[in-house]
């Protein structure tokens, strides 16, 4: 019985420390990296953003219109 109570002791513990090193690096990424993790260029909420922005239209030399931006 005694083994049993030192197995089941010992996932516990196991458990803790495997829990406590989850929160220890989700707290590392909100707190120290938020900054790096925001402006990531693998971010999507960024390309959001970039789809918004209106570019110029491109004439050529003639003064033609190549390409215009859309609004949706």
């Amino acid at each position: 019985m005694e083994k049993f109570n030192k197995k089941i002791i010992l996932i516990l513990s196991l458990f803790v420390v495997v829990f406590v090193a989850f929160v220890l690096y989700m707290t590392y990424f909100q707190i120290v990296r938020a900054e790096d993790v925001a402006r990531h260029e693998y971010n999507k909420r960024l390309w959001v953003d970039e789809n918004k922005i209106e570019r110029g239209a491109i004439y050529d030399r003639n003064g033609n219109l190549l390409a215009e931006t859309k609004k949706d």
